[in-house]
C-alpha cells in the first residue's frame, strides 16, 4: 500500500512511502525527513496473536532475507519463553494445590477425633492459595449455624460473628446457603 496515512515515523497525517505485509511481517517506510523503517513481526500461538516484536532501522530499505528470518526467529523464541513461563506457573499452581491437599490430609490423619485442627488447616490453606482476603468455615446443627474457623492470607484469625445464629433463610446468606 503506497500513500496510506499512518502515524508511524512522524505522526498522523504523514504519508507512508511503503507498507508491505509479507506473511506475518509488516514493514513501513516513512518518507524523509525521518527515514526510519519499523519492521514488526507478529508473535502467535496456534494462529492466535499474543504480541509483536518490532525493530526500527535508520535505513530506508527492506530487510534482507537473512535478517528477516533472524527477526522471525527472535519472535518465535519470545513465544517459547511465554509458553514456558505459563507452563511453569501452571505446574507450580498444580503442585501447590496438591501439596495443600496433602497437608490437609496429614492433619486429618493426625487428628481423628478432633476436627478443629482440620478446620484450621482448611481455612489457612484456602486463604493462602485462593485470591481472597479471608476464608471462613461455618457449621450448623438442625436450628443454628456458627463459625468454626477463619483465616486471612494463610493465618488463623479469631472467629467473628454472633456465635450461634438461627437458620432463618430470609435473614442471612449463610442460612440461605445451608438450607
Amino acid at each position: 500500500i503506497t500513500g496510506a496515512q499512518c502515524p508511524v515515523g512522524g505522526g498522523a497525517g504523514r504519508e507512508c512511502a511503503t507498507l508491505a505485509i509479507d506473511g506475518t511481517t509488516l514493514t513501513m517506510t516513512a518518507p524523509d525527513p525521518e527515514p526510519r523503517t519499523p519492521v514488526t513481526v507478529r508473535t502467535g500461538v496456534e494462529g492466535r496473536g499474543i504480541g509483536m516484536l518490532t525493530m526500527f532501522r535508520d535505513a530506508v530499505e527492506n530487510l534482507r532475507e537473512r535478517e528477516n528470518a533472524l527477526l522471525k526467529t527472535f519472535s518465535e523464541q519470545a513465544v517459547i519463553a511465554i509458553q514456558n513461563a505459563r507452563m511453569f506457573n501452571d505446574t507450580q499452581e498444580a503442585l501447590a494445590s496438591q501439596s495443600a491437599s496433602a497437608d490437609v490430609l496429614r492433619v486429618i490423619s493426625g487428628s481423628p477425633t478432633d476436627v478443629q485442627p482440620v478446620f484450621d488447616a482448611i481455612v489457612c490453606t484456602a486463604s493462602r492459595l485462593l485470591p481472597c482476603e479471608a476464608v471462613g468455615l461455618l457449621r450448623c446443627d438442625e436450628t443454628h449455624f456458627y463459625s468454626v474457623a477463619n483465616a486471612s492470607r494463610g493465618h488463623l484469625e479469631a472467629t467473628h460473628g454472633p456465635g450461634r445464629a438461627p437458620i432463618d433463610e430470609g435473614n442471612s446468606l449463610p442460612a440461605r446457603v445451608i438450607r
